[in-house]
């Protein structure tokens, strides 16, 4: 049997290794699509346009509910980023003024939705804290807002969304059903395609951490008890 000889295999090998992998596809959530061209925002409403050198700014002009929640501003960025593909952060922009580029060559990849700031009864709180003690975080009990990006934050968790990063400045939610991620970040949610892959990598890590930390948390409730004795 002939082979091949070691030089064209290991060229073939490298060819298979540096295919690019393939373009994400797009997903619906909540009526939007993502990732998008021109067309894709202006079916889902973001018709209010305002271009710059660098993005195309387009807005919704009507208000729409999202998970129950009212966002008071939604927009994305059309920008020359090839946002259909996976590896977004490597991705080569196209050069030069937007404004220049061929409607085909425009992309988003998210969708920023910003909220009312949250309010809370002033009364509630207090005496929440005088029972249970000074919290950084106001309890979601003494909320009267309705449409505040902490209404959305206890939405996600009641619809068993998971926090899968975290960080002082925002937190990023998945849902195994679901092909978007959602960052809060103050009082804007930001919504982006994500890969399955990259999504069941980040739950099964986040659940890890949470069962390893379960863990040592009865660890050190047995070692009190068992001192205690």
């Amino acid at each position: 049997m002939k082979t091949l000889p070691t030089a064209l295999l290991l060229a073939a090998l490298c060819a298979c290794d540096s295919a690019p992998p393939p373009p994400l596809i797009p997903g619906k959530f909540n009526g939007v699509e993502l990732p998008g061209r021109p067309a894709q925002a202006k079916a889902s409403g973001f018709v209010d346009c305002r271009p710059s050198y660098s993005a195309i700014t387009c807005a919704r002009s009507q208000p729409f509910d999202f998970l129950g929640v009212t966002p008071r501003e939604a927009s994305l960025n059309l920008t020359g980023r090839d946002a259909f593909s996976v590896e977004r952060a490597t991705a080569k922009d196209q050069t030069g003024d937007v404004r220049l580029l061929p409607p085909e060559l425009l992309t988003y990849d998210s969708i920023d939705l910003t909220f009312e700031p949250p309010r809370y009864d002033e009364n509630c709180v207090k005496r929440a804290r005088e029972k249970g003690g000074y919290t950084l975080e106001e309890p979601v009990s003494c909320l009267t807002s309705q449409h505040s990006v902490r209404n959305l934050r206890t939405v996600l968790e009641q619809r068993a969304w998971m926090v899968i990063a975290s960080r002082a400045a925002y937190t990023t939610f998945a849902h195994p059903a679901e092909s978007v991620s959602i960052t809060i970040r103050r009082e804007t949610a930001t919504l982006q395609r994500i890969d399955a892959a990259e999504r069941d990598a980040a739950i099964k890590y986040r659940k890890e951490r949470e069962a390893t930390a379960a863990e040592a948390e009865r660890a050190g409730q047995k070692f009190v008890s068992d001192m205690a004795r």
